[in-house]
């Protein structure tokens, strides 16, 4: 898998640019990936995207509630939001389209 958005101050790919979020605090970075390896992204890239935005801080739990299927044809959007202790992971396929929760931690 190739992050095709930008690289994000932490390094990690799939990360992408990280801004301050108003109000609700935190960070949250976006970022695509597309389908060039295989058609899932591994759940140990939300483990990888968790540390980088918690900045390096161990992980307690990570739980993984959908896994994410990357169309043959297009690419899907990511959304990583973290708090003080709370990191939530989401995607989708199109702006139409509501955002799933892939992982929280």
């Amino acid at each position: 898998m190739v992050s095709t958005g930008r690289v994000g101050g932490e390094g990690h790919p799939l990360l992408g640019w990280g801004v301050p979020v108003a109000e609700a605090g935190g960070r949250l970075y976006t970022g695509r990936v597309a389908r060039q390896d295989g058609p899932v992204l591994p759940v140990a890239a939300f483990v990888e995207m968790a540390f980088a935005a918690g900045g390096g801080r161990p992980i307690r739990e990570l739980s993984v509630d959908a896994l994410l299927y990357i169309p043959d044809d297009g690419t899907a959007e990511l959304q990583t939001w973290v708090g003080e202790h709370r990191l939530t992971i989401h995607a989708r396929y199109r702006d139409t389209e509501p955002w799933t929760r892939l992982a929280t931690a």
